[in-house]
């Protein structure tokens, strides 16, 4: 990622929290105020109006918590959810391409967000939830093949971060 693009993007993303947010006033990210982040109590306006209420909702009912800058128009996690969780309703979209690079997909079953693994599992003995303080996969794909067994691809999703980041226990070698 070139800081070209993220400039470009901070640009765009500015226009549009005025032209089409219609959002007045500069959020703030460590007590500085920037022209492409929202004000922390309008960061809902960061989700697209069409699945705002349902994602919010789908996030609190899973207990998946929002980044700190959910506020902020270049945050990654707004713009999985914004891209994926229309997805969700449309399965058959995300098994059409999956198809095309696994041969067993015989149906996608579900895609979440901030996956953590089984509840009963502590993988890499973190403390900390979904999306908070733990190692997490932005999204999860979830599809059968077809003598019913489950498959999962994992992803993580960045969009102008100029690095992945860590887990947390890396340099435990337990």
């Amino acid at each position: 990622m070139t800081e070209n693009f993220r400039s470009q993007m901070k640009a765009k993303l500015f226009r549009y929290k005025g032209e089409v947010l219609k959002c007045e006033g500069q959020g703030k990210w460590r007590g500085k105020p920037y022209p492409h982040i929202l004000p922390s109590e309008k960061w809902q306006y960061n989700l697209f109006e069409g699945i705002r209420d349902a994602a919010i909702q789908y996030f609190e009912r899973n207990y998946i918590a929002w980044h700190q800058q959910r506020h902020n128009l270049l945050s990654s996690q707004i713009l999985c959810v914004n891209l994926f969780f229309p997805l969700r309703q449309h399965l058959d979209v995300i098994q059409s391409f999956l198809s095309s690079y696994f041969s067993n997909v015989e149906r996608v079953v579900d895609i979440d967000f901030e996956y953590i693994g089984s509840r009963e599992k502590d993988y890499v003995n973190e403390s900390g939830g979904r999306g908070q303080n733990r190692t997490s996969s932005d999204i999860a794909i979830i599809w059968e093949d077809r003598s019913n067994n489950k498959s999962m691809l994992l992803l993580e999703f960045k969009f102008v971060e100029p690095d992945f980041g860590e887990c947390s226990k890396q340099s435990n070698p337990n």
